[in-house]
């Protein structure tokens, strides 16, 4: 009986493992697969072991306080955040993302010279984002700027040639008004 309390409360060493169910990466750019787990005795560096895979492909081992052998692919490209081991963060960084990382991956925890092992999984998405290339962008952008402004100058004189003919007519008509009132009762009738 004593043995298999002993047993039980060994092999929940790790209590508990958070993460998300999806991370959307983006191409040729770094993405953080996140798992954090939470340790219910004193951690040691030396004893963890953290494992994360895509299917069969080792993208990235962690054993005895060091990053191991990986898949070929995946060579230079994933790292975890080694000052945060300890705090239970076991995330993983994988750099320079290719459209072939896209997929499910799996992290498995566990401390060794005991049965408890904790797993998360975690569906990475890849997506392109179209950035055209600067010099395009830029006359696009002047050209886009050029029209507006062309319109925005047509506009204004378009304005400005009604409001100085509205004044033309309300002047000639007031100035018409003016010489009657102030002609002479002689020079009306000559009109």
């Amino acid at each position: 009986m004593h043995f298999v309390l002993i047993l039980s409360l060994l092999t929940s060493t790790l209590i508990s493992v958070s993460y998300p169910e999806r991370v959307t990466g983006v191409l040729n750019e770094n993405v953080i697969l996140p798992c954090i787990v939470t340790y219910t005795e004193p951690f040691s560096k030396e004893r963890i072991s953290i494992l994360w895979h895509r299917g069969t492909i080792n993208a990235h081992k962690f054993y005895y306080g060091k990053n191991q052998e990986k898949h070929p692919s995946y060579e230079g490209r994933t790292d975890l955040f080694h000052k945060e081991i300890p705090n239970g963060n076991v995330s993983l960084l994988l750099k320079n993302v290719h459209a072939s990382d896209a997929g499910k991956y799996t992290c498995t925890v566990f401390l060794r010279n005991f049965d408890g092992r904790k797993t998360c999984s975690i569906d990475l998405l890849v997506q392109e984002i179209h950035r055209p290339d600067s010099r395009s962008d830029d006359v696009q952008m002047n050209e886009s700027s050029g029209i507006g402004m062309s319109l925005y100058v047509f506009i204004i004189c378009i304005i400005v040639g009604v409001v100085v003919i509205l004044r033309r007519r309300k002047r000639s008509r007031g100035a018409t008004g003016v010489q009657r009132n102030n002609q002479s009762p002689q020079s009306k009738k000559d009109l």
